[in-house]
């Protein structure tokens, strides 16, 4: 989601797959690109627009911290 922090999107990503997990980024309220824009202004670009997901089993889904004015878009 907008806001999000980038430390624990990315290094939650970067673990999970140096683990050898299979990890999906989906963006909630991205772009048309699913580009987010994270909480100090970094852009991630995501695999996937979180609507992609609702036909797909997951194991684990994570959402990093955000603030406050970025959890309307959850």
């Amino acid at each position: 989601a907008n806001g999000s922090e980038e430390i624990e999107t990315v290094s939650l990503q970067d673990v999970l797959v140096r683990g050898g997990v299979q990890v999906t980024l989906a963006a909630v309220g991205g772009d048309e690109h699913n580009v987010v824009k994270m909480s100090r202004g970094l852009h991630i670009k995501a695999d996937v627009a979180i609507g992609e997901c609702t036909d797909l089993d997951f194991d684990l889904i994570v959402l990093p911290g955000v603030a406050s004015s970025s959890l309307a878009n959850v």
